[in-house]
């Protein structure tokens, strides 16, 4: 009987743990609060991260989702003033947002491209403004685009 519970209980562990090798959480909320011009420094370092991740992660991750969002800069919020801070309270993600002050000098928000695995590009030339980031991994949505989102591509 204590055998049976032994091997009932190991295979238990390891299907569990097979299962967990590679998450594939879906967030459903809509991330982009906004819309951000990047300087073309920072467009070209978005997508070499992006590439290089790729490169590193296609066999991990599969082929669903075929865009990628990564990360591309960070910004000070007050900078993008009246009509930013008016987007923010009607998003479903930007909770740490009002943590720091609504006009904190200290608060930043990060900008995300998009990148589309099957040409290896970005998809167009403005980014995304998220004030809070999901889990590197996360498959989330960005308007109308689904993505996996892996920060810096670190």
């Amino acid at each position: 009987m204590k055998f049976r519970f032994s091997i009932l209980s190991l295979m238990t562990f390891l299907l569990s743990g097979c299962s967990s090798l590679y998450p594939s959480r879906v967030d459903n909320r809509n991330f982009a609060v906004d819309t951000y011009q990047l300087h073309p420094r920072q467009i070209q370092a978005a997508e070499t991260r992006a590439v290089s991740f790729w490169r590193k992660n296609a066999a991990r991750y599969g082929a669903d989702p075929t865009l990628l969002a990564v990360e591309a800069s960070s910004v000070n919020a007050i900078d993008l003033g009246v009509p930013f801070s008016a987007k923010v309270d009607h998003s479903d993600t930007t909770a740490s947002y009002f943590n720091h002050g609504v006009y904190s000098d200290a608060q930043t928000v990060t900008c995300v491209m998009i990148f589309d695995t099957k040409t290896n590009h970005l998809l167009g030339r403005n980014g995304y403004i998220f004030v809070d980031t999901p889990s590197i991994g996360t498959v989330i949505h960005v308007e109308s685009l689904v993505a996996r989102y892996i920060g810096r591509g670190g």
